[in-house]
């Protein structure tokens, strides 16, 4: 079931009880938030950062579904499709937010689901404190939200957890969509994490080069002088052999004594 029609079914849904504020904190910057799957799920939102044929591939991806022109359908007795121009739930659509537009909350929506396996996104104000139709929709990372699984309705509700604070959301709230995970029925799956130990490797390689020409001042074997030399010797020898050998430009110099 796509984004829209979960909102258009939700806009008739009644309320079932108040769980929540009318609106949520904004999200914690990474490396603040205390999300509850630990640090596995951050640490894969963050690797689009630091890797940069992961970023292009899924800046690409996202881009272009943020880019998409959206239309409202309704099907018939004859599963015949017939275009609606004008309804709640597309007006909700193209207005998502007054701090966001359509084409960043795809795109936020579409890099989470690449990066991680998992969409969220939930309706304000909330349907469980009986805020009525939703008139927002507000991107929700998925290291920051945990389903509460249960016996009798396999999912009770949703904690949503930002820096020290952890608010309760009702299922009617959320929305959400999961590459499924054999290992956990209740969390999604990420191409990313298949690639761990490539993007990792290639990420330390990077940084080993890197700090290689950047920080290294290393000869080729071991310089040696027969007598002691004095302290302003050899601060004025150091600082000369920093100046030939040290950084990109001067690297695999010959040294000359």
């Amino acid at each position: 079931m796509s984004l829209l029609q979960r909102a258009l079914a939700n806009i008739r849904s009644p309320a079932i009880r108040a769980v929540a504020p009318a609106r949520l904190p904004a999200s914690a910057p990474f490396g603040h938030s205390a999300g509850l799957l630990g640090g596995s799920h951050r640490a894969n939102l963050n690797r689009m950062g630091q890797t940069s044929w992961l970023f292009s591939v899924v800046d690409a991806i996202a881009s272009s579904v943020a880019a998409v022109e959206w239309h409202l359908y309704q099907r018939g007795r004859k599963r015949e499709l017939t275009e609606i121009d004008d309804h709640e739930a597309m007006r909700l659509w193209l207005d998502i937010s007054p701090f966001a537009t359509q084409f960043e909350f795809v795109e936020a929506m579409v890099q989470n689901y690449c990066l991680v396996g998992e969409m969220w996104a939930v309706k304000l104000p909330l349907q469980g404190d009986g805020g009525g139709k939703p008139r927002e929709l507000m991107v929700i990372r998925p290291d920051m939200i945990t389903p509460v699984p249960s016996r009798e309705q396999y999912i009770a509700g949703y904690i949503y957890q930002v820096g020290g604070e952890r608010i309760p959301l009702a299922r009617e709230d959320v929305m959400s969509a999961k590459r499924s995970n054999p290992s956990d029925p209740y969390r999604g799956i990420g191409p990313v994490q298949a690639l761990l130990y490539d993007l990792d490797s290639e990420r330390f390689s990077a940084i080993w080069n890197r700090s290689f020409f950047i920080n290294g001042a290393e000869p080729g074997g071991v310089i040696e002088f027969p007598d002691e030399l004095s302290d302003i010797e050899w601060e004025r020898f150091g600082q000369r052999w920093r100046e030939g050998h040290q950084g990109v430009g001067n690297a695999h110099r010959v040294a000359v004594l």
